[in-house]
């Protein structure tokens, strides 16, 4: 491993750097001009050179594409702010298309293909960097569409069996993915559910292609709408998944039991007026006895003891008599 000398960490100490030579704040090296890529941001970077060597560049680039999920927009973006690079998608495009076109690493050549497809322009008329401002710029509308092919979702045979063949890694994820929500709010327990559940999200699926081809979507929205009412889960059913009993109202509770034991009609109505018997244990003591002592005169009756025996409830009949003004006589028809 080479050793700085004194007499060059005394220069870069100094502000003179050694010539043909640039420091890397990143790594915290001093390394050749070559290994510099050339700079967009001359006001800061007077020496024309990013202060960040290509190595650390990469190394950053590759840390930010493994935390991003392997979107190389977001990653890009990422690196352009820390850089103040400007993020441009068209330069993207064709940074990648000239990567693939001449078998290029992708994770050590990415970053300066795109940095020379900014200066140069790339046929946007932006031939000059020094009249170009390709610093970085906020309010930025990013297209997250492209994934490394290490990261690309794997399918299970299962998966492709259940949906059948010819759909892409992402067709599968929006399958699967569409049919796991229906079956969190409706049922799915037999074949049959599931059969139509999945024909659903088929629809569905068409729908979102006719949709992004602008082609026309109403005969397939009126079968959408068909095949939800077959499966009974259509909006003005509500047949939601865990609704298995019926909403548990009085109402719904009275209609359950007439549909399947209608209740019984007794001729005698006396038979279940007062079955908790609560005339004589609480309505004579409470009611009838002091509008009795307020009403007939020279009653005294001050017990609210109710009596037990079933031959003093005659003098519930009495005391309603009194009330009425027959004196304890019986009305005569």
């Amino acid at each position: 491993m080479p050793v700085k000398s004194r007499r060059i960490k005394n220069a870069v100490t100094d502000g003179n750097m050694p010539e043909n030579m640039s420091y890397c704040r990143k790594c915290t090296s001093i390394k050749r001009l070559d290994e510099f890529h050339k700079a967009v941001d001359t006001f800061l970077d007077t020496n024309g050179l990013f202060s960040i060597c290509k190595a650390c560049i990469n190394t950053i680039f590759e840390n930010m594409l493994s935390t991003e999920a392997g979107s190389i927009q977001k990653a890009t973006y990422r690196v352009c702010k820390l850089l103040n690079v400007k993020y441009d998608e068209i330069a993207i495009e064709s940074a990648l298309k000239q990567i693939e076109s001449r078998n290029w690493s992708f994770k050590d050549s990415f970053f300066g293909t795109y940095r020379a497809k900014l200066l140069t322009g790339d046929g946007r008329n932006m031939t000059d960097a020094n009249t170009t401002d390709l610093t970085f710029q906020d309010n930025v509308v990013i297209q997250y569409k492209d994934t490394m092919e290490s990261d690309v979702i794997h399918v299970d045979d299962d998966v492709k069996e259940f949906w059948g063949e010819g759909y892409s890694q992402k067709d599968y994820y929006w399958l699967e993915k569409t049919l796991a929500d229906w079956k969190k709010t409706h049922k799915s327990d037999t074949q049959a559910e599931e059969t139509l559940l999945r024909e659903i999200v088929f629809i569905q699926f068409a729908i979102k292609q006719a949709r992004r081809d602008k082609g026309k979507t109403a005969a397939l929205v009126k079968e959408l709408q068909e095949v939800m009412k077959t499966a009974a889960i259509d909006p003005s059913k509500a047949n939601m998944a865990g609704a298995g009993k019926s909403i548990e109202t009085i109402s719904a509770f009275i209609k359950m039991i007439e549909e399947n034991d209608p209740a019984d009609y007794y001729k005698d109505k006396e038979l279940f007026k007062d079955y908790d018997d609560i005339g004589r244990k609480y309505f004579i003591p409470y009611v009838t006895r002091p509008l009795k002592n307020f009403v007939v005169e020279g009653s005294r009756d001050f017990s609210i003891n109710g009596s037990e025996n079933d031959e003093d409830d005659s003098d519930y009949f009495d005391d309603l008599s009194l009330l009425n003004g027959n004196n304890g006589e019986e009305d005569v028809v």
